[in-house]
């Protein structure tokens, strides 16, 4: 896992939200981030691997930034990314269900692609307006 090395690590009890991702929409995530100026309120951690599961850095994520939301964050829709996996994992890592990992992402579909560019830019505005906000 990268852990977040910006202005949101240095005082991470003023967190609001931590995204956690994987692949290419960490880059999007964190251009968005810097263009709203929110980089002292939104972390962002991205998972180069995730099987084996990091446990044990899902739980200091979570403890370190103890008064934040905790979101997983993928561009794939929600049945076809990693979401199914990583959910029910880092709810172990964080001690059951006291603090639930929330999604942000495009809703379930049948198909991987949309196949029309006006969508695809449609929906990936959609969710990454929900990830910066507070």
């Amino acid at each position: 896992m990268i852990l977040d090395s910006g202005a949101a690590s240095q005082n991470p009890a003023a967190v609001q939200k931590v995204l956690i991702c994987t692949g290419k929409v960490y880059y999007d995530l964190l251009k968005e981030r810097r263009d709203r100026g929110l980089e002292d309120k939104i972390a962002i951690h991205t998972l180069e691997q995730i099987c084996p599961f990091p446990f044990d850095i899902m739980k200091q994520v979570s403890e370190e930034y103890c008064n934040a939301q905790l979101c997983w964050v993928q561009e794939e829709h929600k049945n076809m990314g990693a979401w199914s996996y990583v959910q029910p994992r880092t709810q172990t890592a964080v001690g059951g269900y006291h603090r639930l990992l929330q999604y942000i992402g495009r809703e379930t579909a049948p198909s991987p692609a949309t196949g029309n560019k006006a969508t695809h830019k449609k929906e990936l505005k959609e969710f990454l307006d929900k990830a910066m906000s507070l």
